[in-house]
């Protein structure tokens, strides 16, 4: 009966404890992203399996952005990039180029929605996909969730934005999960960089065959 009566009182000693460590309510965004350069890491889950690695995140207002994976020794294995026009994807097997609206564009994400969901969406939530998806912000009106049915022939699409940080003054969602059915890529940022200069060639389809380096 002692030890339950010393328990009881420091319960709440311990939950006041746990509060104060909770990070304190972000203030309103002062900025929008117009680019960005993160550093973190890239998984991806199929049925079967799972892989990851290190990665660099290249996005730029309003369609451009770039998504470079490395291997253990530092080699670029997979690069996914759009200058807005065209979708390049570069893997082991090779290099490939798509039109942006061409079938078989991963995620079926146009370069614009990719652009503005790795920005923490600058754009009004109701553009994305032609405002033919759900949507969930928060008071802050930053996205937090889209979904999207499946449609002519493509799956259905859902993607989480989470853990929102305050980055030279913008809100910058730390962890996007996008997920169509059939794999689902969650893209961990651990450093941010916002409104860097990023050079025009970087999403075009010679460098993204180059790549950028780590």
């Amino acid at each position: 009966m002692r030890k339950f009566f010393w328990l009881a009182a420091l319960a709440p000693l311990v939950a006041a404890g746990c509060a104060a460590k909770l990070p304190p309510p972000l203030s309103p965004p002062e900025i929008t992203p117009v680019s960005l350069r993160a550093h973190g890491v890239v998984e991806m889950k199929r049925r079967f399996f799972t892989i990851s690695g290190r990665a660099l995140v290249l996005a730029r207002s309003p369609a451009s952005f770039r998504i470079e994976v490395f291997g253990p020794f530092g080699q670029t294995v997979a690069v996914l990039a759009s200058d807005g026009e065209a979708i390049y994807t570069v893997t082991e097997d090779g290099a490939e180029a798509l039109s942006r609206d061409e079938p078989g564009v991963p995620h079926s994400l146009k370069p614009e929605d990719a652009a503005s969901l790795l920005l923490g969406n600058p754009r009004p939530a109701g553009e994305l996909a032609g405002g033919e998806v759900e949507t969930s912000t928060d008071e802050h009106g930053r996205l937090r969730l889209f979904s999207r049915p499946a449609r002519d022939g493509e799956g259905g699409l859902k993607v989480l934005l989470e853990d929102y940080r305050e980055v030279s003054g913008a809100h910058i969602p730390f962890r996007i999960v996008i997920d169509d059915g059939k794999r689902t890529v969650t893209i961990k940022y651990s450093e941010v960089e916002v409104n860097p200069e990023l050079p025009e060639d970087l999403f075009r389809a010679g460098e993204a065959a180059r790549g950028a380096g780590p």
